[in-house]
């Protein structure tokens, strides 16, 4: 019979005298204390032990404990043996900690093979310690051995689920293995266990595996359009086959090049270009190189060159699989794009500028671009080569202003070597082509050129960044523009919005009546952003007596009152409120017709239970102007408005108590039954006591 036949038989037996037994019956402890007594014996007889502390005979706990030792003597035993295991503890936990840092050092040294023999060595030592698993998966990372990496950083995860590391390691190494969810669900519960750290890594992560699994896809269909013989996918296969042929010569390349530019546009183009690292291998070529580093070229090469430079523009453009492939030795290939952009050829500088613009749209490569030829970045952009490129070289510089170290030499020498060219051809490169690049770019440069608010060239830089802005509006107002232009209007509003000089530079009718109009003209475009960024213009500018005469005369103000019901957000609601105001406080004529209007009060009313204090203030300034504007007899306001009123006057530090006393003052005044109300919910008191409080 085995041990478990033994143990359960035994079971068994217990089972049967416990349910056979009463606790009142006579002689019931006798019994138990005999079959106890009996399976005691039956034990002594096989030597088995049922302590589990003991379950190893040999055990060092009681060696050198002599049988019959007194209770004394056997603590002072166990307490040297606990003595001893602490110190051999000890002992491990340096020699993993040791070892640990053999491991750091040789990654340090791009010795992965060797640092996870070093950690695998400390883990022996001590199997607890979840860095040293996290640790040991990052090796693996970078040893491309992701099933070890991922088990490693569960491992570690099990070991203390506040490893932050292991969640960005397991993410890691699952988006390796193409599970993407999985990644992006890990990086995501890393994220969320930053506890106020930095979370922007994590964030990261996610976008970049987001990226990396729409290039999944997008390799996996390439595939299988190869693998059905797709006529495009095929051609583009070979020509890449061919590019891909390091000792190909440059007139080779040069006509594969002029065949590949239209399958670029085609649905797998780009993508099975990618795949094979073409972009990489082209501009590494060394025909391509000796030909771009030369300091002469022939027709011939110049021919060639742009063909070349054709199919990076077209493989770089908006797709950053492709930057990332083009500039994967950003250094070699910022050496080729430095020796083209001093070409004799203005074909050729002009399509290397190109090249550059579609690269700094995207932050990554133009961080690239900014680390590895600063200097000929800011002379391309500002001073180019050739009138011709003029355009190309301020968009470039438009989107290089982004970077910091762009922004920090702006502070120095930027003005004085950048304000000549953007005062001859800013506006003009506005007109040029208004379209949702282009205004980004453009903003940028004007947001970055008013950093130094104090400086004499900053005000001049902003005038004519305001004129530019002013001139772009009216282009942008075209009717085949401006159902199409909401990405330019919004950002194009929110600029002006923040310019420090703006209120000062629209004092004038004639100065402001492009903006206001624009503005006005915007209220009727689809796009709900275009509408809240206009809206929060024109409250910028409506302390100008001149803004709100125009925004009457071009009877826009119905509009107004119209948004009023469309449940604006938030932000809406404190930018429409504080124009309403205005407009009613400064025109007459204006606020005569919010009075007369049947639905703006109570409208304008229905928004103030749920108004944040400062559009609760506007609404409340607004309504008692009104209230100055309108007979008594006209007046239908329901008494609930003295309810909503007295809830603002009643927050404490509310900076919507001045305003709303001031309409609950009118309203009383205008009508017995708002009197009544008041004092059935001792408004009176409350009046009383806001005022003592605001005059002490």
């Amino acid at each position: 019979m085995s041990d478990l036949d033994g143990f359960l038989k035994k079971v068994d037996e217990v089972e049967a005298l416990v349910k056979g037994i009463k606790v009142d019956e006579p002689g019931a402890i006798e019994k138990a204390d005999s079959f106890i007594a009996t399976q005691n014996a039956g034990d002594k007889a096989t030597g088995f032990n049922r302590t589990v502390i003991n379950k190893d005979s040999s055990s060092d706990v009681f060696q050198g404990i002599a049988p019959g030792t007194d209770q004394a003597g056997f603590m002072r035993a166990v307490e040297a043996d606990a003595q001893e295991r602490t110190y051999r503890r000890e002992l491990a936990q340096k020699a993993a900690a040791e070892l640990k840092e053999k491991g750091n050092e040789a990654i340090k040294s791009n010795n992965y093979a060797e640092a996870v023999k070093h950690y695998s060595e400390a883990i022996r030592y001590h199997p607890d310690n979840s860095l040293l698993y996290s640790n040991r998966s990052q090796a693996y990372i970078r040893m491309s051995e992701f099933d070890k990496a991922r088990e490693d950083s569960e491992k570690a995860l099990h070991l203390d689920s506040g490893n932050l590391k292991a969640y960005m390691r397991l993410g890691i190494a699952l988006r390796a293995l193409c599970d993407f969810e999985g990644a992006i669900k890990t990086f995501e519960t890393g994220r969320k266990r930053c506890l106020g750290e930095n979370q922007e890594p994590f964030l990261r992560e996610v976008k970049e595996t987001m990226f990396a699994q729409t290039e999944f896809k997008e390799q996996k269909s390439a595939k299988e359009a190869l693998e059905a013989g797709n006529a495009d996918a095929v051609k583009m296969k070979a020509l890449t086959d061919q590019l891909t042929d390091r000792t190909a010569t440059l007139p080779v390349i040069a006509r594969v090049c002029t065949e590949m530019q239209p399958l670029l546009k085609t649905p797998f183009g780009q993508t099975i270009l990618r795949m094979h690292n073409g972009l990489q291998i082209l501009v590494s070529n060394a025909a391509v190189e000796k030909a771009a580093l030369s300091d002469a070229h022939g027709a011939g090469e110049h021919d060639a060159l742009c063909a070349i430079l054709a199919v990076l523009c077209d493989g770089c453009i908006e797709a950053q699989a492709s930057q990332r492939d083009f500039l994967r030795d950003t250094a070699r290939t910022a050496a080729v794009l430095k020796a083209l952009l001093k070409s004799s050829n203005p074909s050729v500088c002009r399509s290397t500028l190109q090249l550059l613009v579609h690269l700094s749209v995207s932050p990554v490569p133009r961080q690239a671009l900014v680390t590895e030829m600063f200097e000929e970045s800011l002379q391309a952009g500002l001073r180019p080569r050739y009138s011709s490129c003029t355009l190309l070289g301020l968009r470039y510089i438009c989107l290089l202003s982004a970077e910091m170290p762009v922004r920090q030499r702006a502070r120095t020498t930027f003005y004085d070597f950048f304000y000549p060219p953007i005062a001859a051809h800013l506006q003009s490169f506005c007109l040029a082509e208004p379209d949702a690049s282009h205004t980004t770019a453009v903003l940028t440069l004007l947001l970055n050129l008013t950093i130094d608010a104090g400086t004499r060239q900053t005000i001049a830089a902003k005038s004519t960044c305001l004129d530019a802005c002013l001139r772009l509006l009216e282009k942008l107002m075209e009717p085949k523009v401006f159902p199409e232009a909401a990405s330019q209007l919004s950002s194009l509003f929110g600029f002006l919005s923040n310019l420090a000089l703006v209120e000062t530079a629209l004092k004038t009718l004639t100065t402001g009546s492009t903006a206001v109009k624009s503005a006005l003209h915007c209220l009727q475009h689809q796009d709900k952003q275009v509408v809240e960024r206009a809206i929060g213009l024109l409250a910028r500018l409506a302390s100008q007596p001149t803004v709100i005469a125009q925004i009457a005369e071009e009877q826009e103000s119905s509009r107004l009152r119209q948004m009023l019901g469309e449940k604006p957000n938030q932000t809406l609601l404190e930018n429409l409120s504080r124009l309403l105001a205005k407009c009613a406080s400064l025109n007459q004529n204006v606020c005569q017709a919010y009075a007369l209007d049947k639905t703006f009060l109570p409208q304008l009313c229905a928004l103030l239970p749920t108004a944040s204090d400062a559009a609760a203030g506007n609404l409340a300034l607004c309504l008692a102007k009104c209230l100055d504007a309108i007979p008594a007899k006209l007046l239908t306001l329901e008494v609930n408005v003295v309810d909503m009123l007295l809830d603002h006057i009643k927050k404490e530090n509310s900076s919507a108590q001045e305003n709303c006393s001031i309409a609950l003052a009118r309203l009383a005044k205008a009508h017995a039954k708002y009197m009544n109300r008041m004092r059935d919910l001792n408004g009176i008191e409350i009046l009383q006591a806001r005022f003592k409080a605001s005059s002490a």
